[in-house]
């Protein structure tokens, strides 16, 4: 069974079920169905079989544009916002990426002013995008790729990983099973749904369990540009109940360090996965 089937599933079984939650905005099953419905029109109308980059903030719209080009068998290269001017564009030429979907139109204009062919504005969930079409050699990729995740580059350019939705879907599907993952999870997303930790271990293992992946954006969650807000995360980790979320070594060591400087307690936090770094033993204890 893909993503998009169990999506379609659960519309069926629980259509009221909330699949997707900003704050005061919710989006149900039933609902989500829909929006990912109008964002493989929007991809199909816009694009010709070729390989689309997404570039935006945490936001329902991500993960509604993130499952219609799986769905439609587009290629999706996802951009996080700390890649610099030079990463990016090393990672739209690498991959071949001829549309770019984003939410932050000045930026991407500026950068790409001399590829720029055409832009259009989509809406999705709520949200107004601007995708631009972009003057791209694009690129023979792997057969049966469904996202190139890129590296951060820390010792050269970015590097892209092509990966099947298969592939995706086994580790999102074993994550379900040994978290034992329910329609009644809430799962608070994070890290930035373009890294791969996030997409797939958080908001996909939640969607396939039926449960309900809050997406809020990073600034809301504490995390802005290169800082921390540990009293943003500990407070989004409380409102929005969340029983599971993914952290990095660095935003754990907040955590703890919050809770043991007499933060009050996340009775609903059941599971919480830490990856991306090497976690010490000794945070793993205090924690």
């Amino acid at each position: 069974m893909t993503l998009i089937q169990a999506i379609q599933q659960h519309a069926a079984t629980m259509p009221d079920h909330v699949a997707l939650q900003n704050g005061n905005m919710t989006i149900s099953y039933h609902e989500f169905v829909a929006e990912i419905a109008l964002a493989q029109q929007a991809i199909k109308e816009c694009t010709d079989d070729c390989t689309i980059a997404l570039a935006m903030d945490n936001h329902p719209a991500w993960a509604a544009l993130d499952i219609a080009a799986s769905a439609n068998k587009t290629p999706l290269v996802p951009l996080p916002a700390f890649f610099s001017d030079t990463q990016t564009l090393h990672a739209i030429q690498d991959a071949g990426a001829s549309v770019l979907i984003t939410d932050n139109p000045q930026r991407f204009t500026e950068l790409f002013d001399y590829l720029v062919t055409q832009t259009s504005t989509i809406v999705i969930a709520g949200k107004r995008l601007m995708m631009m079409h972009l003057n791209m050699a694009t690129k023979t990729l792997p057969a049966l790729t469904a996202k190139i995740t890129y590296t951060s580059g820390t010792t050269g350019q970015p590097k892209g990983v092509c990966l099947s939705e298969q592939a995706m879907l086994n580790v999102a599907i074993s994550i379900q099973q040994m978290v034992h993952l329910t329609t009644e999870d809430q799962h608070l997303c994070v890290l930035p749904l373009s890294t791969l930790l996030e997409n797939v271990a958080g908001l996909y293992a939640t969607l396939l369990a039926g449960g309900t992946a809050h997406i809020l954006s990073c600034e809301t969650v504490g995390l802005s540009g290169s800082s921390l807000k540990v009293k943003h995360l500990h407070q989004a980790l409380e409102s929005t109940q969340a029983n599971t979320a993914i952290f990095i070594p660095e935003l754990l060591t907040a955590l703890v360090y919050a809770y043991e400087s007499g933060a009050a307690k996340l009775p609903n936090l059941r599971f919480l996965a830490v990856g991306g770094a090497s976690v010490a033993p000794k945070l793993l204890t205090r924690a």
